[in-house]
């Protein structure tokens, strides 16, 4: 059985998405069928870790897999206006990405932005 807490460790200590299915969201909070309770408390616990679930577990059967990650970086930093777009590094993608891209890929293909942007 999958639990929230286990959910959130092992994103936070590797900076990959976990992938679970809605029912396992909804077993973590003790319920079995998915209530207004049980979507409070699996909402709850994501905006409590910062994290969003792609595609969204009310819009996805309750077995496939849905990815439960951190929330997209730039964009929670975009709307706080403190925005540095000369922080952004291959790492940084990397994570904002929740690993899903190759940190080679990322690297090389900043390199081609970068020099574009010389131009």
């Amino acid at each position: 059985m999958t639990n929230l807490e286990s959910i959130a460790i092992a994103i936070k200590e590797t900076n990959q998405s976990q992938f679970v299915t809605p029912r396992q969201l909804i077993n973590a909070v003790g319920y079995e069928r998915s209530s207004s309770n049980a979507c409070r408390m699996i909402d709850e616990f994501l905006e409590a870790n910062d994290f969003e679930v792609q595609p969204h577990y009310l819009n996805e059967w309750v077995d496939n897999k849905v990815e439960v990650r951190l929330k997209e970086l730039m964009d929670n930093e975009a709307r706080s206006c403190s925005m540095d777009y000369g922080g952004i590094t291959p790492i940084y993608v990397y994570r904002m990405w929740g690993g899903q891209v190759s940190l080679d890929e990322i690297e090389s293909a900043m390199s081609v932005v970068i020099e574009r942007m010389r131009e």
